[in-house]
């Protein structure tokens, strides 16, 4: 269940695997309409990105999307755009890794962490936040065990990477398929 690890997500309560008890289209519907404008934007734009971001690793390899992700806004002479009213950017960081999480076990696409952490960061730097994607392994665990998550402000979005050691240089030699 998605409350399980993401404690902070009760108005959005899908489960995040293929629970046997599975909600309703009355449920599903009452759950968007509990979600802000912004939510439910950020949240189709969530679930229409993944699988372009699946589709570019594939294509383009991992180093190619990483740069897209994490340089989205530089290039560009724009204002900065406004965060949703109340949010402080971390809040709202924090609230998009768990709508990524949400699209990626929902959406038309099933993403694993790559995906997800790609099309995160993507999003948070349209916002001109200095989001990047870290990539870490458990140490010392058989069998191996890769991750990757975004970090704000060197703090992990979404849920807990404890007990994964980041690599210090992430461009490391990752297959064309996005799999760590």
């Amino acid at each position: 269940m998605l409350s399980s690890w993401l404690p902070s997500l009760p108005r959005l309560a899908l489960p995040l695997s293929n629970d046997k008890h599975r909600p309703g289209v009355s449920e599903y519907r009452r759950q968007w309409r509990a979600l802000e404008g912004w939510e439910r934007a950020t949240l189709i734009r969530l679930t229409l990105l993944l699988p372009i971001v699946g589709a570019g690793l594939r294509l383009f390899g991992f180093n190619w999307m990483r740069h897209f992700a994490e340089c989205g806004y530089r290039h560009r002479a724009v204002a900065k755009p406004a965060l949703p009213p109340g949010q402080s950017s971390q809040g709202y960081a924090q609230r998009c890794a768990e709508l990524a999480a949400v699209a990626a076990c929902h959406g038309i696409y099933r993403a694993r962490c790559l995906p997800q952490a790609l099309a995160l960061c993507w999003l948070l730097q349209q916002k001109h936040l200095p989001a990047r994607i870290c990539i870490g392994t458990k140490p010392r665990t058989k069998p191996f065990m890769a991750h990757a998550w975004v970090e704000l402000d060197k703090m992990p979005l979404g849920h807990s990477v404890a007990g994964y050691k980041v690599f210090t240089h992430a461009t490391a030699d990752v297959d064309q398929t996005g799999s760590l």
